[in-house]
């Protein structure tokens, strides 16, 4: 898991395609979730800290891998 911010924590990032989808959770806002392409529309802070966080988001560090409800089967 993603170090802690100020205000804010990076819960998981899942790449879509070429994109790098952001989920995180922030103290005033809840979870909030954007693009990594949008992180210039979010918060001063979230910014602050995604940027920070940028290299290692890159890397797939903190990718997490959804479920596709269309594809898997939940409950028997």
């Amino acid at each position: 898991m993603a170090p802690k911010g100020k205000n804010c924590r990076l819960v998981a990032t899942t790449k879509i395609g070429e994109e790098i989808n952001l989920s995180v959770l922030h103290s005033e806002d809840g979870f909030v979730y954007f693009k990594l392409s949008d992180t210039a529309k979010q918060r001063k802070d979230i910014q602050e800290y995604i940027t920070d966080l940028q290299p290692k988001i890159l890397s797939g560090v903190y990718n997490a891998e959804l479920v596709d409800m269309k594809k898997e089967e939940i409950c028997c």
